[in-house]
């Protein structure tokens, strides 16, 4: 599978860390599981879905942990180098506030 995504110019992304914000559950219980999960972890690439109000009712809150906490938000891109099937995170690309 990894391959055939490969030639269409595709990356497979693992995720690390599942907020399971799709639990009927509040916010803040969804900003403390996912902490708890990145503490446990140490890093990693965070889970969430936007079809979720209490998603976007959390992710202020969850993002200035992150930040007080000393933790990097960053955007993944690809990009086309002489590696194919590149991803690139670039920590410069996101403000927090």
């Amino acid at each position: 599978m990894r391959a055939a995504a490969a030639m269409r110019d595709m990356v497979v992304m693992d995720v690390d860390i599942d907020s399971k914000d799709y639990v009927t559950t509040t916010p803040v219980s969804i900003t403390q599981r996912t902490m708890n999960l990145l503490h446990k972890r140490g890093r990693g690439i965070i889970l969430m879905h936007d079809i979720h109000k209490r998603t976007a009712t959390m992710l202020p809150t969850l993002l200035s942990r992150l930040e007080a906490e000393g933790y990097k938000v960053v955007t993944l891109k690809f990009k086309k180098t002489e590696v194919p099937n590149t991803v690139v995170a670039s920590a410069d690309l996101v403000t927090i506030r």
